[in-house]
């Protein structure tokens, strides 16, 4: 039994490859437009909230950038990030959760947190909305830290949960099992809740955690994320597949290969049907050559029949020639000895006339 225990990490924002959910930007102003799935780079020299989300939308190149939030917040002041390749999304909250270790400062000195969340109902694009808490008085700040404190020893509490991983570390398009690991543990110790307990079983690929409610949280969404984002993969795959096999085909779109598919169907079947006929010709042709098999052998049995009677015919008549020679050289005997008989009663006839 393989079984991977994982400590808790510290990282940097230059150092995280935070994984995302695809979310589905449409280009327009709400219209249905085409759907992107595009990432954004933002190199930001840190200023006010409003200089981030100005930032934000000059790197989206166009895209539709939807971020609201109350204008008496504009001016709060956010520190130097540099983000590569990163969703919109994941570049907000980032953002937000640098707040949670250092809180951001007013232009009024006062204390500030802040946190997002999307809003992706309908079919426009996503609007991302941040809400914003600052001190009012030090005496009043001190008095929510220590709610705070006692809150989150409340929350503190541990239990076991467990998490199928099986799903992203196996397949085709299979990420990393560290990857994985690793983004859950970066979510888990963006909480602040202390560090988790998390044991992975390799065979299975499910991962037992001892966490927070606020970490068990943060591991679900993590890998609702990752799962998006292992649908995004696979789809730009399934998409790549089908333009190599259009340009092997040599069409352009999906509508043609159909079309062609379509006439060659057709040609299938009249090719099908056109076999179909040269085998029935065949098999009458077939039928006709047994048939006249039948009767070539039949006459050839006739003729043999025929050419022994001749034989026999040939025979008889060779028989009656060589008795018809046989009864003429009889014939010619006969004859000579009727001449001698003849000659022999002339002289007795002669012999005789004298005594008379």
């Amino acid at each position: 039994m393989n079984i991977r225990r994982l400590g808790a990490t510290v990282a940097t924002v230059t150092a995280l490859s935070l994984a995302t959910p695809t979310f589905a930007i449409q280009s327009g102003g709400g219209t249905a437009g085409r759907t992107q799935l595009e990432t954004i780079s933002v190199d930001f020299a840190g200023g006010s909230l409003a200089d981030f989300v100005s930032a934000l939308r000059q790197a989206s190149d166009g895209q539709a950038v939807n971020i609201l939030y109350q204008p008496e917040f504009a001016g709060l002041q956010l520190p130097p990030m540099r983000l590569d390749e990163v969703h919109l999304y994941s570049a907000l909250r980032v953002a937000a959760r640098l707040s949670e270790d250092r809180p951001a400062l007013m232009p009024d000195g006062r204390e500030a947190m802040w946190e997002v969340e999307a809003d992706g109902g309908g079919g426009g694009s996503h609007i991302y909305v941040i809400s914003v808490w600052a001190d009012e008085h030090e005496d009043e700040h001190d008095e929510y830290e220590h709610e705070e404190d006692e809150h989150e020893e409340e929350e503190h509490e541990r239990f076991t949960t467990i998490q199928s991983l099986a799903g992203l570390i196996s397949g085709r398009h299979a990420m990393d099992a560290d990857a994985v690991l690793s983004s859950i543990q970066i979510a888990l110790d963006m909480t602040d809740e202390g560090d988790a307990d998390l044991r992975f079983h390799e065979d299975t690929g499910l991962l037992f955690a001892r966490v927070t409610s606020m970490q068990e949280d943060a591991m679900h969404e993590t890998v609702g994320m990752l799962m998006q984002s292992a649908a995004a993969r696979r789809e730009a795959h399934s998409q790549s597949q089908t333009s190599r096999l259009l340009d092997a085909l040599g069409v352009d779109s999906a509508e043609d290969a159909m079309r062609r598919l379509n006439a060659a169907e057709a040609a299938l079947d009249e090719a099908t049907q056109m076999e179909r006929r040269v085998r029935e010709v065949q098999a009458d042709f077939e039928a006709e050559m047994r048939g006249q098999q039948r009767m070539t052998a039949q006459l050839d049995e006739e003729v043999s029949e025929l050419r022994a009677r001749l034989r026999q015919a040939e025979e008889i008549v060779q028989e009656q020639q060589h008795q018809r020679r046989e009864l003429e050289v009889r014939l010619e005997r006969m004859r000579a000895e009727r001449d001698t008989l003849r000659a022999e009663l002339e002289a007795m006839k002669e012999r005789v006339r004298p005594r008379e």
